[in-house]
């Protein structure tokens, strides 16, 4: 059976009056003031207690992500173990391709022929002795000295001095010492000096002493170190018969070694 007219008439209207107008006013439920309020009040309490929390996490969120993203704990070099054993050479090394080399204390007798404050006055009587007895001048405690000979021991040197002592000129014997020292030099160098040292010593006590020829088979590249190459190669050349003239090359030998300091400061 077809629904009439009528039927479709009621329908019609019935929808119609359950839509509102296009000029129909809504109204919303009412919200109170205090409602509002007490709303933020509470949001604010839990916002300033959880401010601190939230803000500590982010930061360490951070810092772990740049932490694992940037630095790579693989790629950072651990120092070995020559580095660690010898800091000092290593550091000068990496940057000029030089070591420092380090010179040990020397101590020594002396044959001594006078001290004197001025070098004009060290030097007039230089001139006269030299043509005598092996003579060097040199410093020694801010004063200018003037030796004759040097040795290991009290000994050594006495027995130096007996050989040139005269009433014209007067020698005593005295305990010398220089601290120990660095000096920086190429690699090669250094190698060179500490064997010259090494080699140099045994004839403060005239036992097997021996210059070996590696030493002067090349001079070393630092000019510094050319007056000691020329006095080892003199002091090699002089026969031990020779007493006067051997005593002087050793002596200049010891002269130049102990103004190392001075001349590489």
């Amino acid at each position: 059976m077809e629904p009439s007219k009528s039927d479709h008439k009621e329908q019609e209207s019935s929808s119609v009056e359950n839509q509102p107008s296009k000029n129909a006013v809504i109204y919303f439920p009412k919200v109170e003031r205090k409602n509002i309020e007490k709303g933020i009040r509470k949001a604010r309490y839990w916002i300033a207690r959880t401010k601190p929390v939230l803000l500590a996490a982010l930061v360490s969120t951070v810092f772990a992500t740049i932490a694992f993203t940037v630095i790579d704990p693989n790629a950072i070099s651990q120092p070995s173990l020559t580095d660690q054993a010898n800091p000092a050479v290593q550091q000068v090394s990496a940057g000029s391709g030089a070591v420092k080399a380090a010179v040990p204390d020397q101590t020594m007798w002396v044959v001594q022929a006078g001290v004197f404050k001025e070098a004009a006055s060290a030097e007039g009587i230089f001139t006269k002795i030299e043509s005598k007895i092996p003579v060097i001048q040199t410093s020694h405690d801010g004063l200018f000295a003037l030796w004759a000979g040097a040795a290991a021991d009290e000994p050594g040197a006495k027995a130096i001095a007996e050989r040139h002592q005269s009433e014209e000129i007067p020698l005593y014997v005295k305990k010398v010492s220089r601290p120990a020292f660095e000096i920086e030099l190429s690699k090669s160098d250094s190698a060179w000096l500490l064997a010259s040292i090494g080699a140099a010593q045994p004839f403060l006590s005239k036992e097997n002493a021996i210059i070996p020829d590696d030493l002067l088979a090349k001079k070393p590249e630092s000019e510094s170190l050319h007056p000691l190459f020329d006095s080892l190669k003199r002091l090699k050349e002089t026969p031990v018969e020779s007493t006067v003239q051997h005593d002087k090359a050793v002596l200049q030998v010891m002269e130049t070694i102990w103004e190392l300091p001075e001349k590489n400061s």
